[in-house]
């Protein structure tokens, strides 16, 4: 490891405030390929919206993006953030963190390979891609928080 590397952290974290619009939106009105939740057999309650929009994707899937939006809902699953931090050493005994990360990756993935990748794109933005799949290698994935 690059000598002046003090320290490789790798980190899922909870995201908070993830944008899930592409799945479809909630409204009070109906738009072209819409649902109406109050239809029989479906999850709509006293103070929500009436209606779930189709979002970026493909408006032929608006039933399976629904249901994953209500799973979602349920906490199911959630969306997490993929982080990096390099710490290194400076001169006079300082150090410099930098982080890089990636939001709203959802947390039901089932690709290591995939968190394997993005970790080490992560650190590649840093520079330090070999620093990162050591500690991949030496710690395995980290576990969420």
């Amino acid at each position: 490891m690059d000598p002046t590397i003090k320290e490789v952290r790798l980190a899922i974290e909870q995201d908070n405030a993830p944008d899930l619009s592409y799945l479809g939106v909630y409204s009070s009105k109906l738009e072209p390929g819409g649902i109406d939740r109050q239809e029989p057999g479906r999850d709509y309650g006293h103070g929500e919206y009436r209606f779930f929009n189709p979002g970026c994707g493909n408006p032929e899937y608006i039933e399976q993006d629904y249901a994953r939006h209500e799973a979602y809902n349920r906490g199911d699953w959630r969306c997490v953030g993929l982080v990096v931090t390099v710490v290194r050493e400076c001169s006079h005994g300082f150090t410099d963190e930098q982080t890089a990360s990636v939001w709203g990756v959802e947390s039901d993935y089932s690709d290591e390979c995939y968190l394997r990748s993005t970790f080490a794109e992560l650190g590649a933005e840093l520079e330090q891609q070999a620093a990162v799949e050591a500690t991949l290698a030496a710690e395995g994935l980290p576990q969420p928080n």
